[in-house]
């Protein structure tokens, strides 16, 4: 079975009420012709402003990307709660494959405002909800890629806020 490529979220320091570029990079993309990724986040420190996908992607068509709040649903009720954290997704396919001739190469930027509050949150790669399906990379025949366990394919990333 083929593995995924190694994602991975930048850590990055930002000022209050500043923009912050976090840098999300990939190593071993090869022959990539779908990708899904969820990155969540707490918007108490850092708000979502845009994503700027790699150029590679301008000819094969451009990634979506979307925020929207994290909700659970509480074990008693069929209604689901916000909690405090916010999810950003991006989707991508394409049936021309996607590779990248070198490693650390960035796939996309998560563009964050950092809030007026000090603090830090962790980028954090969920792989779990979905059954993993909100985290994964297919290969030109449509395989998804081996990505599990979670913590050797997808890294965490983080923003510090002073």
């Amino acid at each position: 079975m083929e593995n995924c490529p190694i994602t991975t979220a930048g850590t990055k320091t930002g000022k209050k009420n500043n923009q912050i570029k976090v840098p999300i990079k990939v190593k071993d993309f090869e022959n990539i012709s779908a990708i899904t990724l969820r990155l969540e986040y707490n918007p108490e420190i850092i708000a979502w402003v845009r994503c700027e996908p790699a150029k590679e992607f301008e000819s094969l068509g451009l990634p979506f990307f979307h925020a929207s709040p994290v909700e659970s649903i509480p074990p008693d009720s069929k209604q689901p709660e916000p909690i405090n954290s916010m999810k950003l997704m991006m989707a991508w396919a394409s049936v021309t494959p996607l590779t990248f001739t070198r490693d650390n190469r960035v796939l996309f930027y998560a563009v964050f405002k950092c809030q007026k509050v000090t603090g830090e949150t962790i980028i954090e790669f969920n792989n779990e909800v979905s059954g993993g399906q909100l985290c994964e990379y297919a290969n030109a025949q449509a395989q998804v890629l081996t990505d599990t366990p979670t913590k050797d394919f997808y890294i965490n990333g983080k923003v510090i806020v002073p």
